[in-house]
């Protein structure tokens, strides 16, 4: 009789236990961090010259951003936010794609207030980078779309998990639930 006893006593502290650790657990962590720069409107334009090598994989990267609170639509020659470009640089920079100040080789773009400046930002794509070439149309369009979630204003995640992880080759293609947070986050 007294063991049953301890045994009913027993479950009731582990649930109890049990419980108790399920009401208070912290909620996951967001694993996407911001930039501090973002757009001051929800519709950005973008625009690539054609017929450069990489224009399918920018176009297809934007478009795996449908379906967060900031819209990234083509825009003309004349009327862009972001600037899309490639160039043959190979080992002489440590990037494949990357986002920074219109014309320069790699310097931030800026952000005065916390904004990015129209027509000053560019993703620059260095096709002849390690892996570049033998990379599937996947792999490129999700490069695009990561170097777009930065140009919409998030940094690098340390979540292998999500497209924002710095390892084009290892993240996911396409935005995952905490991307798209991030930018929802910012428009």
């Amino acid at each position: 009789m007294k063991r049953k006893r301890i045994t009913a006593i027993s479950l009731g502290v582990i649930t109890s236990m049990m419980l108790a650790v399920i009401a208070f657990a912290p909620s996951p962590a967001q694993a996407y961090v911001l930039l501090g720069c973002k757009w001051g409107t929800s519709t950005i334009t973008y625009y690539m010259p054609t017929p450069l090598s990489v224009s399918g994989s920018f176009t297809t990267g934007a478009g795996r951003w449908a379906g967060v609170k900031a819209t990234l639509k083509f825009g003309t020659s004349a009327s862009y936010m972001i600037y899309g470009t490639s160039e043959i640089r190979g080992n002489t920079v440590s990037w494949t794609a990357m986002v920074r100040a219109k014309g320069t080789v790699q310097n931030p773009p800026s952000c005065p207030g916390g904004l990015f400046v129209s027509g000053a930002v560019e993703i620059a794509f260095n096709e002849t980078a390690a892996g570049w070439s033998s990379a599937s149309a996947d792999r490129k369009a999700g490069a695009a779309a990561h170097e777009f979630g930065h140009a919409l204003g998030l940094a690098h995640s340390t979540s292998s998990a999500v497209l924002m992880y710095p390892y084009y080759d290892i993240a996911p293609t396409t935005p995952q639930a905490d991307d798209k947070n991030g930018v929802n986050s910012l428009y």
